[in-house]
């Protein structure tokens, strides 16, 4: 009896391990409609399309060898060269080879792909295969044209793919890892490890209109919609927790405006879990929604005055440090959105907890869950002052 449990539980995993990285297109999508990103199991496609030049258009086309092939319906168009405002970035979860199928956009003008920087030229060569099985010297009419798989080593991490020379038309994007792409493969495949902690960060000034079209990576990454140039990094100190922990930042992203079609943000989450968002209005007069994954809180500049030093008391209330609350919202695998209807906010930190994961607060929640601070609420204008544990509850 153990041995057949040991045997299903063996096939569980096996199943559960297999995943297809794959990017394809099924449906015509005009340009300026096109969503932000296309994933597959975390691995990410982020397009940068200032102009509205990427569409994507039914067009068959074979790619493979003389032995194996692929036939595609619909193809992504760049529709022009490769640019600031016209850009492709790749995320990929783990390491393996990437395999692109794509052709020139004009058959009578060979034109480079650059991919993780290597450099493949798209010249519309191709071999004619008989897939009928009745081609022959005296009858070479009837063959399909089959073109070139592209193939190149990736590791962990995002990558870029330029078009320097003009617009290339791209119809798959599949990563192959070491055990195969997932589609019945002789071993499964491998996942990113699910009990990492990820955190989206900001560490240097940024100028709006110069700032990378994602950040993150492993599967957790932020995608930037900013056909106006509005969103910025800056420097600004500011801590986030609760009475019994606390996290500085010393830099936010400003969305630099009211969330829209031309400002957006999206956020693609490799597993089920929690993201923690640290985030304040961008004005403290103003309180502004922030709309996570269809889940609206209101950031209205509340705080607690948190005693670092240890010397707070109702006679001396000044000196201690304001500490703003952290949202936490449950996620699954996919893409979600991040709205902020009512005007501009800031994002100091975006972290993904995998289901099952133990953070450091709740390791410290655990040991010092009834020792008391002593803070300062500060909330809709009024002040509090009194003990609180680490669950915000007050202490008598």
């Amino acid at each position: 009896m153990k041995k057949f449990f040991t045997l299903i539980a063996t096939a569980l995993v096996a199943l559960t391990a297999s995943a297809e990285y794959k990017i394809t297109w099924s449906e015509a999508a005009s340009a300026g409609s096109l969503p932000a990103t296309y994933s597959s199991n975390g691995l990410v496609l982020t397009r940068t399309d200032d102009n509205n030049k990427h569409a994507v258009d039914a067009n068959n086309a074979y790619f493979g060898d003389a032995d194996s092939q692929e036939k595609f319906a619909f193809r992504f168009k760049t529709g022009g060269t490769g640019g600031s405002k016209n850009a492709l970035s790749l995320t990929v979860p783990v390491a393996g080879t990437l395999k692109v199928c794509a052709r020139t956009a004009s058959s009578s003008s060979p034109r480079a792909i650059v991919i993780n920087g290597v450099s493949t030229t798209l010249d519309d060569s191709s071999i004619s295969v008989d897939m009928e099985g009745n081609i022959s010297e005296t009858n070479p009419t009837g063959a399909t044209k089959v073109y070139p798989v592209i193939s190149v080593p990736v590791t962990a991490g995002t990558i870029s793919i330029n078009y320097p020379d003009g617009a290339v038309n791209i119809y798959s994007i599949e990563l192959v890892t070491d055990g195969g792409s997932g589609e019945g493969g002789d071993e499964p495949v491998t996942p990113t490890p699910s009990g990492d902690v990820q955190e989206i960060t900001w560490s240097e000034a940024v100028a709006a209109g110069s700032l990378a079209a994602a950040y993150g990576s492993n599967g957790f990454v932020l995608t930037r919609t900013d056909g106006n140039n509005k969103h910025a990094i800056d420097a600004n100190n500011a801590y986030f927790g609760d009475a019994s922990a606390q996290t500085k930042y010393a830099f936010r992203f400003k969305t630099g405006g009211t969330g829209g079609s031309k400002n957006a943000l999206s956020l693609s989450i490799p597993s089920k879990g929690t993201l923690e968002v640290c985030a304040r209005t961008a004005s403290s007069s103003s309180p502004r929604a922030i709309v996570i994954n269809g889940v609206s809180t209101t950031l209205d500049d509340s705080s607690i005055s948190v005693d670092m030093e240890g010397n707070i008391s109702e006679t001396n209330p000044t000196g201690a440090t304001k500490v703003y609350p952290v949202i936490s919202v449950p996620v699954t695998a996919g893409n979600i959105s991040i709205g902020y209807p009512d005007g501009a906010v800031n994002i100091y930190s975006l972290k993904f907890i995998p289901e099952g994961a133990a953070t450091a607060v709740e390791a410290i929640a655990e040991t010092k869950a009834e020792a008391p601070k002593a803070v300062k609420v500060i909330k809709n204008g009024k002040l509090f002052i009194g003990n609180f544990n680490v669950a915000g509850q007050q202490v008598k």
